[in-house]
């Protein structure tokens, strides 16, 4: 798997969905992480996955910058069932089509929780994981369906690697989305054999809270930025003392220097 998708269970376990959104199922491995990560903070979870599953082809795979294959709906579906099977709490609704169309087709969609009677929307969806086409146009029209759940993982972020080099993010990835809204980076990132590093964005506003202001009671602690680092005493003498002086010289007040 690669590094950044493992930040996604993490982010579940923090905002304890409910419901949730992926666009971009593919072969239904993700769905199952996520839902697994949900079902241990409660009985009942339902998730809704969109994707064009066989209806993809090598027009569309260009529109989008698809390099992966792909998987019928059926396929996923049954390994969606097999996972429901050990894990009753688990419901599923799988979407097939062009994202642009079947998530404004399916915004209303509910779930009632047996567990408390509520009935939950799609389009407010505890949970919204972004990461079907990755065309510039595609990212920012599901966001558009999306934009009002509460918590939102956008995959496909591109940097610059070493080199220097960098998808067009003019034309690919959430860049361009999420500059124009509040967002976090998440740490880890995938190299592209193409050149540029992929990283993934979070956004609304449960998320934003959790990474800007206190949690509520409860919860953990927000977490602090710190710098760690080792050096012996003869390394304190070469380069050790200039490095603190340096610290304290540049970095912000609020990061912490553990030596």
């Amino acid at each position: 798997m690669f590094l950044r998708y493992q930040q996604v269970s993490r982010v579940i376990e923090l905002v304890k969905p409910r419901t949730i959104v992926e666009v971009g199922t593919w072969n239904g491995d993700h769905a199952v992480i996520m839902a697994t990560a949900a079902l241990r903070s409660h009985d009942h979870v339902h998730y809704w996955g969109f994707d064009l599953f066989e209806d993809a082809d090598q027009l569309s795979d260009a529109l989008e910058f698809n390099v992966r294959s792909h998987h019928s709906a059926q396929s996923v579906s049954d390994k969606l069932a097999r996972f429901q099977e050990n894990n009753p709490g688990f419901s599923f609704d799988l979407i097939r089509g062009n994202s642009m169309e079947t998530l404004a087709a399916n915004l209303d969609a509910a779930w009632t929780d047996p567990s408390s009677g509520a009935t939950h929307q799609l389009k407010g969806a505890d949970f919204a994981y972004i990461g079907g086409g990755h065309s510039v146009a595609t990212v920012a029209s599901d966001y558009g369906y999306l934009q009002n759940c509460p918590a939102i993982v956008f995959d496909d972020f591109y940097e610059p690697d070493m080199a220097g080099r960098c998808p067009d993010t003019d034309a690919i990835g959430c860049n361009q989305t999420v500059a124009a809204i509040p967002h976090v980076l998440l740490p880890a990132q995938d190299e592209l054999p193409s050149g540029g590093v992929i990283k993934m964005a979070a956004a609304g506003p449960d998320i934003m809270a959790r990474a800007s202001g206190p949690l509520p009671p409860g919860t953990a602690a927000p977490v602090k930025r710190c710098v760690v680092t080792t050096f012996s005493a003869r390394g304190y003498l070469e380069y050790g003392r200039r490095f603190i002086e340096t610290f304290d010289a540049h970095w912000p007040e609020d990061v912490v220097l553990q030596i």
